[in-house]
């Protein structure tokens, strides 16, 4: 692992802890994106099996389990797993870096959701092994969702300017976190097997992130991987 990976780990374990940079992480609701992938791409498909990435105290995952999906949830954070279990009856919870080889089996979930979670890794070799690593453990016509925020305009276009990170279209916030974006141009040069099937660009002002409070832009985003499902 390298220092600024541990830094990332140190920072998060904080967090979880005791959440500042991000407030809403302690809530028991679910990610609104999180929810609208669910109704607009997963309601009436029995049977499912599902990963996120990044789960942090399970809030999603307990959400979905709530509603019928058999869900499992990875994240890096001692910390965070640990609360995950505690507050979970259902739902399985791994401590599991997904910036590495993840441990399931090829083709074992039929959707992946990535809510922020890259947004959080360091390295485009990171955020390159997460859409990798989704597209193996996807079975046939899986889907991989996507939210994290663009360079392109709003609060993270000035503090790309501002406090410009290790890499392209990184930020590198005073605490030492690093907070990884994905542009435009990025999406029109998206050349992975994964593909494309619903992107879309939004803006809002919510509560405070990072301490700030300025209208932002993020992707809404889902890629397919090829192939019929059984």
């Amino acid at each position: 692992m390298s220092d600024l990976h541990a830094k990332q780990l140190e920072i998060w374990e904080a967090e979880h802890r005791s959440p500042s940079m991000l407030p809403f992480l302690d809530s028991e609701d679910p990610s609104p994106g999180v929810v609208e992938f669910w109704q607009r791409k997963l309601t009436g498909k029995p049977n499912l099996n599902g990963l996120e990435i990044g789960c942090g105290k399970g809030r999603n995952v307990r959400w979905l389990t709530a509603h019928g999906i058999t869900m499992t949830g990875l994240d890096f954070s001692p910390y965070a797993i640990e609360e995950a279990k505690r507050r979970s009856t259902e739902g399985a919870f791994i401590l599991a870096d997904a910036c590495n080889p993840w441990p399931f089996s090829d083709e074992s979930f039929d959707f992946v959701i990535d809510c922020w979670a890259s947004a959080d890794i360091e390295s485009q070799t990171g955020r390159e092994n997460v859409r990798n690593e989704a597209h193996r453990v996807l079975r046939p016509a899986g889907l991989y969702f996507l939210q994290i925020d663009t360079p392109d305009t709003g609060l993270f276009q000035r503090l790309t300017q501002d406090l410009p990170g290790p890499e392209k279209n990184t930020i590198l916030l005073p605490n030492g976190k690093v907070e990884a974006l994905l542009s435009r141009s990025d999406i029109a040069a998206w050349n992975h097997p994964l593909k494309l099937t619903d992107v879309e660009f939004r803006q809002e002002t919510t509560l405070k992130i990072f301490g700030y409070q300025e209208p932002y832009e993020y992707i809404w985003l889902v890629a397919e991987k090829p192939g019929r499902s059984n």
